[in-house]
């Protein structure tokens, strides 16, 4: 096994076990997010030539993207390393990955929001290990990827696949851009096939060394090799090979541009623990330093563009240059705080996750709170602040109201386009049984008093309407939506005032509903809503009518004040004061409060529990902190010995 094998298998072993440990993050202990994050210990990058900026990126940490040429990126998956990454050259959205510990190969019709098993006929996936993934140029239905040190093909777009290189220690495999002809290599030889992986031929005997570790094929058909660290080329496929001199120490690895007269790179071992580059542009007669950074970084691979002069470096980070590697850029993404004056959790995706404050308008998180992205570029002007946030039931849908109106994405939040330019939208709901019909609240001001009117849309946001309301009612608190009827609308005021009626209007209160403080739906039980009262004690009183009768709960184990209610999918029920989140798991009668530990910044704003309603949400002004509840783990906790030492008497004095 090569040396960058070894290294490649330890670093995955390496991340395997900081994800293990990682995953339990959070048990009974609050933690708060790292914002803005991307690809570390990149492998495999790839650029879209149809848009400008679209950059997927694989790395140890998973799968990302990027929509600025990879300056910032945003999570696709982060379940496990990614070693191996293609995409259809006939369709953007279709993309391949290879999850070295969640899946084997997956393929995703989505552009990676959603994906799909793509392993029948492959070694168990976890076995295999690190591996590529490469589509045929000439035949984009078929892919190849190495796994287990055998090479397998798929002609089905990866719905099946078969071994055509077995028991021959198959380190990787390319392709020529022009005539298709495939070089697999080994530690020992370099092998060809002009028939699509049918046939093999030997393609190394004139190379007089034992140990490859890389393979490229230009656009003009050339082959170049790496073995014992020295570069060799062909111009007659394999034939006969000429020895080039990058002078650059031991090499590694090298590539070759897929366009016609596009530049060669080597990497190297380097000395101090980077890896310098060469590059030639003469097909391998002549060579360069490149300067990527500052000191040589660690590189796994030059990736290229359809694009002339662009290219990408991967590594401990993403590099970018457009001078064909003159220049380079490093992915940066600025440290910044999450905000979370709003936090709201995705109704189609577990463990996903939005938050909403402060100068860092709106965040994404993708791993249910461990790491948090910046998603409000475009998000109309820079100083609107997010009002609503409202996630759609489909995987990467959700609208974000701003002061310059209301927006849409359905690349969760990749890409922003305006609905309506009504300002400061609040509380959007999307109506479960008719997701065109949405409600919501409208601050309307008259100087130095605003207040909220209800308003409604059947067409998904794009034109809104204003909703009758009693003359005597001076504005509304909360609007929520039942679930039990398309046309079916509850709202509260600052009075604590319930008010029912259509979708249409007009909503008339209901004089005997009690004075509540806050309500909350039941997104699993149509027409079960929860509302809260507060004075001197706090009281949860429940309603399986969509409004029409309420029952009192005991309560017990609630204090007074709390003032936040949020209802999880899975029927258990989270409220909150401002510094203790409180769980209720039989619809209100008993609540507990959760631990205290690690909230550090205890001026809680906003709760939203996760979809198995297991994992709670606490956004403050500064922060967005999470914990996963485990009551046995408390159980277990508790029963064990005190083994800490027991202080000792003082010695009397002498």
């Amino acid at each position: 096994m090569t040396r960058k094998a070894v290294r490649r298998l330890a670093v995955t072993a390496l991340w395997t076990a900081l994800s293990l440990s990682t995953a339990r993050a959070g048990s009974n202990r609050w933690t708060r997010g790292t914002p803005d994050w991307g690809p570390e210990n990149a492998n495999a990058v790839w650029a879209s030539a149809r848009q400008p900026g679209l950059v997927l990126a694989a790395a140890v940490n998973g799968l990302f993207r990027s929509d600025d040429g990879g300056s910032h990126w945003r999570p696709l998956s982060v379940k496990s390393s990614v070693w191996g990454l293609a995409v259809d050259p006939r369709d953007d959205s279709h993309v391949y990955a290879y999850f070295s510990e969640a899946g084997g190969v997956q393929q995703s019709r989505d552009g990676g929001l959603t994906w799909k098993p793509a392993n029948t006929g492959l070694p168990p996936w976890g076995q295999t290990g690190p591996s590529s993934l490469m589509i045929q140029p000439s035949a984009p239905d078929t892919l190849f990827i190495e796994a287990l040190f055998d090479l397998y093909r798929s002609v089905d777009s990866g719905a099946t696949w078969s071994p055509v290189l077995a028991g021959q220690g198959v380190l990787g495999v390319r392709a020529d851009p022009r005539s298709g002809a495939l070089y697999a290599w080994s530690l020992s030889s370099v092998v060809r096939s002009l028939d699509g992986g049918d046939h093999w031929l030997p393609a190394s005997a004139g190379i007089p060394v034992a140990s490859f570790s890389s393979v490229a094929v230009s656009a003009s058909g050339r082959v170049f090799a790496v073995a014992d660290g020295r570069l060799f080329g062909s111009s007659d496929g394999g034939s006969r090979w000429t020895e080039l001199f990058p002078d650059l120490g031991r090499l590694f690895e090298v590539f070759s541009s897929p366009l016609p007269g596009g530049p060669l790179y080597v990497i190297a071992f380097g000395t101090s623990g980077g890896n310098p580059v060469g590059r030639s542009r003469d097909g391998g007669t002549s060579w360069v330093s490149v300067t990527v950074d500052q000191p040589d970084p660690y590189l796994n691979a030059i990736c290229f563009s359809q694009r002339p002069s662009e290219v990408f470096a991967a590594g401990n980070t993403v590099y970018r240059s457009d001078s064909d590697g003159d220049i380079w850029q490093k992915s940066a993404t600025p440290s910044s705080t999450v905000a979370g004056t709003l936090v709201r959790t995705s109704p189609a995706e577990p463990t996903v996750v939005y938050a909403a404050g402060g100068t860092n308008r709106l965040s994404r998180s993708d791993d249910a709170g461990e790491h948090w992205l910046r998603i409000d570029a475009g998000l109309g002007t820079s100083g609107s602040l997010v009002s609503a946030i409202t996630p759609r039931p489909e995987p990467g849908s959700v609208l974000a109201a701003t002061g310059d109106g209301l927006y849409d994405s359905v690349t969760a939040g990749g890409i922003w386009s305006a609905l309506s330019s009504i300002p400061y939208l609040n509380q959007i709901s999307i109506n479960s049984r008719e997701p065109r019909n949405l409600s919501a609240l409208e601050a309307e001001c008259s100087g130095y008093s605003c207040y909220l009117w209800p308003y409604r849309s059947d067409d998904e946001g794009r034109t809104w309407a204003k909703i009758e309301v009693p003359q005597s009612v001076t504005g509304l608190t909360g609007i929520v939506d039942p679930g039990s009827d398309p046309d079916k609308l509850c709202a509260f005021d600052g009075n604590g005032k319930l008010f029912l009626g259509p979708l249409t209007g007009p909503l008339l209160e209901s004089p005997d509903a009690p004075v509540l403080s806050e309500l909350a739906a039941d997104p699993n039980a149509p027409g079960t809503l929860f509302s809260l009262v507060y004075d001197s004690e706090s009281h949860v009183f429940l309603s399986t009518d969509a409004g029409s009768s309420w029952t009192s709960q005991s309560s017990r184990g609630l204090p007074a004040y709390v003032r936040l209610l949020s209802v999880a999918p899975n029927g258990s029920l989270y409220a909150a004061s401002t510094e203790v989140v409180y769980r209720s798991d039989d619809r209100g009668r008993t609540w507990f409060s959760l631990p205290s530990d690690g909230l550090e910044d205890p001026a809680i704003r906003s709760i939203a529990a996760s979809a198995d309603g297991e994992t709670v949400f606490a956004g403050t002004d500064n922060a967005v902190y999470q914990l996963t509840y485990c009551a046995r783990c408390l159980r277990v906790a508790s029963a064990r010995p005190d083994t800490r030492p027991v202080a000792r008497p003082a010695s009397p004095a002498q």
